[in-house]
């Protein structure tokens, strides 16, 4: 997303007010969806209603400069002009927000999010700056007084609303913006006339009065540094998520999705209901009757300039671009929707793939990187037993090695720019040093300084591309996953895949077998190439696994991809590879007809799955062994739950960055990991990016009651053993951001050291 405003030139640009939704609207909506606690339904009106609240500004004044902070200031203003009374659908809301009044709502996302002074913040309430200091009081006090995520800040809780804004919303957003706008009988327009008309009063606050259109032009192009918002694909309604980031971003492309979802699925699309933008899209003038049809160039989304006056009733879809699909569907399987595949936007990220001449996954030399912009920063890895955190030149990286022996690195850097390599035939200090001479140039693409001429000497560059992909692996969806898509669900609801047809990108089958693993579907296995021939097709074999990015236990990702012609077709999902294998001869490309006939298809009914919540079901045990924030400012707390599986849950609250807004980053986030206990070794050590934990677990009461934890040459540190309740675990814990050992003794109630431990 630019920084630089939007122009609109004059009230009947259309077109501009179009291109500064494209530009915008995510930022936009995730305000919104914030506001409305999580209210995914209302937020879509109220984003309508704020680019209608932008088109009726532009005709008052005859022109305008939209910034992306001047949006985030309509967003609120919208907000709280529309919503005398919180949520119209309060089922619908999610969390401690969905009890803090509008005004208080509207005060600490402007305040404690968006960092507004309290001036600002009366500025759009349209009160004084008591009072805006007066609804962040008593909306940060209720909000802490009703959260029960222990150690949670009100910016963590607000934030839970916050929803990814996928490509079916868009779609929908984006055409009603196009046909109702203009509309002097649309109810976003009625409505908002009530911004110039009148103001209603909320608690002690008074809501906005005047409409940007009578303050000084400045206010339009008032200069603000803007970071982009984060691209979160679920709505965050709880601290921990069970789904690996791998899982969560691919489903975007292949998961299918019911009527009605909530928590995570709310922020998946519906195969019934994604469609890419319009190529044609109406827009009505209230001052000429004459529906002109504004022509959109189908490759970006955005206006061309040009305006027919044909019927677009009469136009075929442009959705319709037939792809291939499986005839017959595979017996105990049902097609499930079809329609685009790809994620919108600019490609903000870089991917790049070295190789020596004889490259395969575990021969020759190879590394591939992916640059990723702040905007598109992804959640912190998955917690694991193996990765280990190194310093990158002042900068934290976590260096992981998978069962293969191919080695992952993943690194963050001040302002949320991440970098993703993946290796084989590379030391751990080669790739060390590779990363720590990786720069960013102004298309996030990467250059490797001098220092690492003798790392790659020898290594050809295979592929060089800018992408909309934030995850590594997914670079095996061709093309950036342009193209088209048709789903198919077993009918118990338990099984799902994909068939994607996109454009082939020169040497995709070879970046697929580098960065993928083999299939670890171990009665299907195709060494030393992984391709097999299945009726004069030439099938390449992987899944998507790699310790950042780890599936269930029982899960099975695979895929399979060939060429055919000039596209490249990707079967994916999860379902076993021989079930992909038998699929693979009954694919084939549809006619125009065949196509638009899976696309209205209904959706067939498919037995949802159970969540595993058992009503009469005691609740896990849980403690928390430790709790200690690190030199580097960052908050952890440790906990372990007992039952049939032992976890270990981390709840890491980062130190605030000042290089970067609160919408531009994780500030807390939790994970989990099931951990084995050995009595002979208590000791287990994680570590995130930025911090190392040392957990301490016994499964029978301890001789010791406390645990000494020493870093480098700093003072000795003791934490209580705590019991697990209702169990026979006790445990401890402690972490710290500092690169030295840590000397890890069990010491008894007078301090004296039982035992020191390794791990």
């Amino acid at each position: 997303m630019s920084d630089d405003p939007v122009r609109i030139v004059e009230p009947a640009d259309r077109g501009a007010v179009l291109v500064c939704f494209d530009t915008t609207a995510r930022l936009a909506f995730t305000v919104l969806s914030r506001l409305t606690a999580g209210d995914s339904a209302r937020a879509l009106d109220l984003l309508v209603d704020t680019y209608a609240y932008l088109d009726r500004t532009a005709r008052r004044t005859g022109w305008s400069d939209v910034d992306p902070r001047w949006v985030v200031d309509a967003a609120h203003r919208v907000y709280a002009a529309m919503s005398t009374t919180p949520g119209a659908d309060a089922g619908a809301e999610i969390g401690a927000v969905a009890a803090l009044t509008v005004a208080e709502r509207v005060a600490l996302s402007l305040h404690l999010v968006e960092r507004r002074t309290l001036d600002e913040v009366a500025a759009v309430l349209d009160g004084t700056a008591d009072e805006a200091a007066a609804a962040v009081q008593s909306g940060s006090t209720r909000l802490i007084a009703t959260e029960i995520v222990q150690g949670a800040t009100a910016v963590d809780v607000i934030r839970r609303g916050e929803i990814w804004f996928d490509d079916s919303m868009r779609s929908h957003a984006r055409r009603a913006v196009g046909n109702g706008w203009a509309s002097a009988d649309a109810p976003a327009a009625k409505n908002l006339s009530m911004l110039a008309t009148s103001a209603p009063i909320v608690g002690a606050m008074r809501l906005p009065v005047t409409p940007f259109a009578t303050k000084q032009p400045e206010h339009f192009a008032e200069a603000a540094e803007f970071t982009r918002t984060r691209r979160s694909r679920w709505t965050v309604v709880g601290a921990g998520l069970g789904i690996a980031a791998v899982l969560v971003a691919l489903a975007v492309w292949v998961m299918p999705s019911s009527d009605g979802e909530t928590d995570e699925a709310a922020s998946l699309p519906s195969a019934t209901n994604a469609t890419s933008t319009s190529t044609k899209t109406t827009a009505t003038d209230t001052t000429d009757s004459t529906n002109d049809t504004l022509v959109v160039d189908p490759a970006t989304g955005k206006p061309t300039g040009g305006v027919t006056t044909d019927d677009p009733t009469a136009m075929s879809d442009p959705t319709e671009v037939a792809g291939f699909f499986l005839d017959p569907v595979p017996a105990g399987f049902l097609a499930d929707g079809a329609g685009p595949a790809g994620l919108r936007g600019d490609p903000l990220n870089w991917f790049e793939l070295w190789t020596t001449p004889d490259v395969a996954r575990t021969a020759g030399r190879w590394f591939a990187v992916l640059t990723i912009d702040s905007s598109e920063a992804s959640r912190p890895t998955p917690l694991t037993t193996t990765a280990r955190r190194v310093d990158l030149g002042g900068n934290s990286a976590l260096v992981d090695v998978t069962a293969d022996g191919v080695m992952d690195l993943f690194a963050e850097f001040p302002g949320r720019q991440q970098i993703r390599f993946e290796s084989f035939g590379l030391s751990a200090d080669e790739l060390v040093q590779l990363a720590s001479a990786t720069t960013f140039g102004p298309d996030n693409r990467p250059s490797y300084g001098p220092d690492t001429h003798d790392v790659v000497d020898g290594l050809d560059l295979r592929a060089s591309r800018a992408t909309t992909q934030s995850v590594l692996e997914l670079q095996i969806v061709s093309g950036g996953g342009e193209g088209t898509r048709a789903q198919y669900q077993s009918a118990d609801g338990s099984q799902f895949f994909t068939i994607l047809t996109s454009p082939q990108v020169e040497n995709d089958l070879v970046i697929a077998s580098l960065i993928t693993p083999d299939s670890r579907d171990v009665a299907a296995q195709f060494a030393p190439n992984r391709t097999i021939d299945i009726g004069g097709r030439t099938v390449h074999v992987g899944s998507l696994a790699t310790p950042f990015k780890t599936a269930p236990a029982d899960a099975n990702f695979n895929y399979v991809e060939w060429h055919e012609g000039d596209s490249t077709v990707l079967l994916v999902g999860l379902v076993d590879l021989p079930t992909l294998l038998d699929a693979v001869p009954v694919a084939r490309l549809a006619t125009a007809d065949e196509w638009h006939e899976v696309l209205v298809a209904p959706r067939p009914d498919i037995a949802q799955q159970p969540n595993g919540d058992d009503p009469g079901a005691q609740p896990t045990p849980q403690v928390i062994l430790g709790e200690n924030t690190t030199a580097a400012g960052d908050r952890l707390s440790v906990s372990l739950a007992g039952g049939a599986t032992i976890s270990l849950i981390v709840n890491e609250q980062r130190a605030s960055d000042p290089a970067a807004t609160s919408s531009g980053r994780y500030d807390q986030f939790e994970d989990s990991l099931a951990i084995d206990l050995d009595p002979e070794h208590p000791l287990i050590t994680l570590d995130t990016i930025h911090a190392t934990i040392a957990v301490v677990v016994f499964d029978e009461p301890p001789a010791a009651t406390a645990v000494r934890y020493t870093i480098g040459a700093n003072q000795p540190i003791d934490v209580l053993i705590n019991p697990l309740i209702g169990t026979t675990l006790y445990g401890a814990a402690f972490s710290f951001s500092e690169y030295d050992d840590c000397k890890v003794s069990l010491i008894d109630d007078a301090g004296n050291v039982i035992r020191t431990l390794s791990s």
